[in-house]
């Protein structure tokens, strides 16, 4: 499933557990299914069409955790 701004709990964090753990900031969307985490850097940039440009973190296994709220609030990702 792909996650967004719509369908998440806010704050939702995004950790990388076997990379430290560290925080990854400025997440734009997650596929859970493919293993996928689009960065955006900041500042935001965008591209000559006006898209905001971003970079894919690739992960072995991506978890959500919904902590009893029907949205996740948390996602924990495995390299």
């Amino acid at each position: 499933m792909v996650y967004d701004i719509e369908n998440v709990s806010r704050p939702c964090h995004v950790m990388d557990i076997e990379g430290g753990p560290r925080t990854i900031e400025q997440v734009h969307a997650i596929d859970t299914e493919r293993g996928m985490v689009w960065v955006t850097d900041e500042p935001l940039r965008a591209d000559a069409y006006g898209e905001i440009v971003t970079r894919i973190e690739q992960f072995r296994a991506i978890h959500p955790i919904f902590g009893g709220r029907p949205w996740p609030v948390a996602f924990h990702c495995y390299r």
